[in-house]
Order: structure tokens, then sequence, then C-alpha cells
């Protein structure tokens, strides 16, 4: 089952899709946030942790985390260490990568028309 929410730490907004089945937390960082969720992240982890916690039978579930950042690139985030991930992955939320589609292709434009 996914769990959808929204949440504000540090300046950073971000969306949130916790599938309790799989034990996978995706964020989505908000086009309007002040900060970036890389740089955020521990402080938007430790917030969606506590919402988590709702979803799940277990009071400290191990949750994988993918970052999708407001540039279209995804993420693994595991103690403060990031890898990129590939679109393609299986794992991703689909939604969030339709998207990081969307955004890259205005980057592009954006890019292309300069």
């Amino acid at each position: 089952m996914i769990h959808f929410f929204q949440l504000s730490a540090e300046g950073c907004r971000a969306y949130v899709a916790f599938d309790s089945d799989r034990r996978i937390a995706h964020l989505l960082e908000s086009e309007e946030s002040d900060i970036a969720l890389a740089e955020a992240a521990p402080t938007v982890m430790e917030s969606a942790r506590e919402r988590i916690a709702r979803f799940c039978p277990i009071a400290t579930p191990t949750v994988r985390w993918l970052v999708y950042d407001r540039k279209g690139c995804v993420f693994e985030c595991r103690e403060r260490e990031r890898s990129p991930l590939e679109l393609a992955d299986r794992d991703l939320y689909a939604p969030f990568v339709k998207k990081l589609k969307l955004r890259r292709a205005s980057l592009d434009l954006e890019v292309g028309s300069s």
C-alpha cells in the first residue's frame, strides 16, 4: 500500500510516497523548496520516519530511501551517502518518475532556448 503525504523541514518541502509493503520511501523535492532536498535530507528523513511509524507495525522499520531532486535525478540515500539510480530502476515510484521526466524536458527547453 502506498501512503502519500507532504513534509516541510528546514526550508525544504517534499512529497513522500511510502510503500509500506516494500518499505521504500520515495521523497520528491517540491519546486517551491527554498533549500535543496539533498541538503536537508537527514532532517526531512527524520520527519518522514515519524510519519512512517504510523504505517508500519514494527517500531523502527528498515526503510530504503529514494530521493528525487528538482533537477530530474534520483538517488538512494544511506547514512549520508548518495548513490545515483537510473530512471528505469524497477523500484522507482512511477508518478514521481513522470514528474522528473517533465522537469528534465523543461530544463532541456530552457537550456536550448538560451
